[in-house]
């Protein structure tokens, strides 16, 4: 017998409402082994903003369900503190290790002034501070008006933080790491401050695109001079590096630089023989082949 037409979207809403229920309770599953193998209590948080964080590590790990992460945070002390770390946005400062700024503007600006428009991509950019960082050093060499910033992460949290430019920082703190990072003016002019926030002047953000963008699933959209990606691969599970890494190299110009934190290294990547060390200590690379 042929059901009713109106019989129809009944039934696909009693489908998609068990599937929601089945998403709560793998959450809550999640988030009760957290709990008991970590103490750490994130059961009462808002469960929207969980669900989202949950899914970002279900895709960086690799996986295709909750339950799937459940399992592998159980048997994966890594994964598991990858898992607790995405629970909460952690603040940084614009300037954090102004060596690595200071790198940059010796080494790749000068580079990167001889072209008459440069792509720039910052790969896991966060809360988005070292953009706007990124973003004064640019204005500053007179080069941010000819000069497109994509700053991408698989956190939206994050990036709405990002888009606002609004941080809760100290400025003489801020600013000292400016100086120490070889800021060429006054860091007044390009903050302002309300109340306990520091505000990043809005035209910094015109050259900047930000974009939900996850580098352990998602391809290549471009290619660019600069790839800024610290911390990014040790971010990610050990069977999704290799990929990161790849898809790090399959974005860059030849000629273009690469930057890394301090705990990642292309020793550990097939492309090693692509790159020559610019600053190896910083981990900054240019990509020769």
């Amino acid at each position: 017998m042929i059901e009713p037409a109106d019989a129809l979207p009944a039934a696909e809403s009693e489908s998609t409402a068990a599937q929601a229920a089945i998403s709560v309770i793998e959450v809550q599953l999640l988030l009760e082994a957290v709990y008991l193998t970590t103490r750490n209590d994130f059961r009462s948080h808002p469960l929207p903003l969980l669900r989202r964080r949950i899914l970002e590590r279900v895709r960086a790990e690799g996986l295709a369900t909750i339950s799937a992460l459940q399992e592998r945070v159980l048997h994966d002390p890594e994964a598991l503190k990858r898992l607790v770390a995405a629970f909460a946005i952690s603040p940084s400062t614009p300037f954090r290790d102004p060596e690595f700024f200071l790198a940059l503007r010796q080494y790749v600006l000068p580079a990167l002034r001889t072209h008459p428009f440069v792509r720039i991509w910052v790969c896991g950019c966060g809360r988005g501070e070292a953009v706007y960082a990124l973003a004064v050093m640019l204005a500053e060499a007179g080069v941010l008006e000819r000069s497109k910033l994509y700053a991408t992460d698989a956190n939206e949290s994050a990036l709405e933080v990002a888009r606002e430019g609004r941080y809760a920082l100290d400025f003489e703190s801020v600013a000292a790491d400016y100086r120490a990072s070889g800021g060429l003016s006054s860091f007044e002019g390009f903050v302002r401050r309300e109340g306990r926030d520091l505000v990043f002047d809005p035209k910094l953000r015109d050259n900047v695109l930000f974009a939900a963008h996850n580098a352990a699933v998602d391809a290549s959209f471009n290619d660019f001079h600069l790839v800024v990606a610290r911390d990014t691969v040790a971010a990610a599970a050990p069977p999704v590096q290799g990929r990161i890494y790849e898809l790090l190299f399959a974005s860059l110009l030849r000629g273009g630089y690469l930057a890394l934190g301090r705990r990642e290294s292309l020793r550990s990547s097939p492309r090693e023989r692509c790159f020559v060390d610019v600053e190896p200590e910083q981990r900054i690379y240019r990509r020769v082949r």
